[in-house]
């Protein structure tokens, strides 16, 4: 049985951290700071004991947030022909072990419940991403509206293979299942020097936070302390940068786009903190890229969780990653330097050069 006082307390600090996040927010110019869910949050945060206080929000994200499916639909008008139904095949494959449902639909059938954008930005038979609806939605066509779209392209090899794999997306899931708290993701903006400021400021605060948060830990007993995976659990950031030049990472680039409103609209780079199964928890735009916005985030995730927390955080979105996140929530929650992959001069041509190594791993 935990006890009350240690319990309390870590509501407490909670409900002061939110209260501070709210009042910065606030003060914020519109559409540079987007936090996931921060009103939502104060209702968790004084609404009864925290369930899950001894197990941090990354980790208990890794453990039991199962992530939502995204949906591909392939619409066609009559049959298709045997290499697109070998590439719709291979998607369904390919899907299983991934957060997606494939579905195909034959227009000169059923027409009318979905979208009209859906099958009329292009030739037939075209495949369309619909990202997950709030809930997760169901199959049915009227849980997907046009709002959820988030990529298309023809059906053909190249595309299908796109949809649930890319080097980056493979190292964000290799980054968390190695021990990562929290992996932060930054889309360039195309501005170097914007860019390049926000990388440096970004390495730099979480070099320091990394030294400065203390992770909430399980209040056991020494005898079960000693045994539990919690207890070696290890405080480690990473970043990715993402070029949106790259086109081995356009449905990625599509997906972070998708994860809030007013992105697609938004100047300058964007910040992404990933973390459990591939889960974007809010951005930072631009200007709101600074050392408070990043700590408030940071301490957010590292600190106790609540079961309520991943349905009420409303700016949030699982990413579309093919991995097993099942072995890896079993696996012991130790951590080690890990090769970071950064945009090189070819990106737009959708080459990666890694640059191995823990200067960019944070521990």
């Amino acid at each position: 049985m935990r006890p009350v006082n240690a319990c309390m307390r870590r509501r407490r600090q909670t409900i002061l951290w939110v209260v501070a996040t709210m009042k910065h927010a606030v003060s914020r110019t519109p559409g540079t700071l987007r936090l996931f869910g921060t009103i939502l949050l104060v209702a968790v945060a004084v609404s009864g004991p925290l369930s899950a206080c001894s197990v941090p929000v990354f980790r208990y994200a890794l453990q039991r947030w199962q992530p939502n499916s995204h949906l591909a639909v392939i619409f066609h008008r009559g049959k298709l022909s045997a290499k697109q139904a070998a590439v719709c095949k291979g998607l369904s494959v390919n899907a299983q072990n991934a957060n997606l449902t494939v579905q195909t639909v034959d227009l000169n059938e059923d027409l009318s419940p979905w979208a009209p954008e859906f099958y009329t930005s292009g030739d037939l038979p075209r495949m369309v991403l619909l990202k997950p609806p709030r809930g997760n939605g169901s199959s049915s066509p009227k849980s997907w509206g046009a709002g959820h779209m988030v990529w298309s392209a023809p059906v053909n090899k190249a595309s299908a293979a796109m949809v649930t794999d890319s080097p980056k997306r493979r190292e964000i899931a290799r980054l968390i299942r190695s021990g990562q708290s929290v992996v932060w993701v930054l889309l360039d903006s195309g501005d170097a020097k914007k860019d390049a400021a926000a990388a440096t400021l970004t390495k730099r605060v979480l070099t320091k936070l990394a030294g400065k948060l203390k992770i909430v830990r399980p209040l056991l007993t020494d005898a079960k302390r000693a045994k539990s995976k919690l207890a070696k659990l290890r405080l480690a950031f990473s970043t990715i940068i993402v070029s949106r030049a790259d086109r081995s990472e356009r449905v990625l680039v599509e997906l972070l786009l998708s994860s809030d409103k007013g992105l697609r609209d938004a100047k300058g780079p964007v910040l992404f903190p990933v973390i459990g199964r591939g889960r974007v928890m809010g951005s930072l735009v631009d200007k709101g890229i600074t050392e408070e916005n990043i700590a408030q985030f940071a301490a957010a995730l590292t600190g106790p969780c609540s079961c309520a927390l991943k349905a009420r955080s409303v700016s949030a979105l699982d990413l579309l990653i093919s991995t097993d996140w099942t072995t890896a929530a079993k696996a012991k929650p130790t951590t080690r330097p890990a090769a970071t992959t950064r945009p090189s001069p070819k990106s737009a041509r959708g080459s990666v050069r890694r640059r191995g190594g823990g200067d960019d791993v944070v521990e």
